[in-house]
């Protein structure tokens, strides 16, 4: 699996006109940042749940690798493929 590794950090920077939120997550030593919109539109909601996702997906790996067949493990089993970039399609 090839993501970004975290921890990843959701922190709000503070505009005059708006706030708007970025996403941290360390590399060698350092940090990088991505900013996630620059008209106040993402929601401290928003920033959270883009900062959990490394986690989330580790998670959803582990509970997918068990042998239930539910409908809900196949949505589980889609969201998975979709966030790896994996055969997006509907079918």
């Amino acid at each position: 699996m090839n993501i970004t590794k975290g921890p990843w950090q959701a922190k709000k920077l503070c505009f005059a006109e708006h706030d708007a939120w970025v996403i941290l997550w360390p590399d060698k030593g350092g940090s990088h940042m991505r900013r996630l919109d620059d008209k106040g539109q993402f929601t401290a909601s928003d920033a959270a749940l883009i900062a959990a996702a490394p986690e989330l997906l580790v998670a959803a790996i582990k509970v997918s690798a068990l042998s239930i067949q539910t409908e809900a493990h196949k949505e589980l089993r889609k969201a998975i493929h979709k966030a790896m970039d994996k055969n997006q399609s509907n079918t």
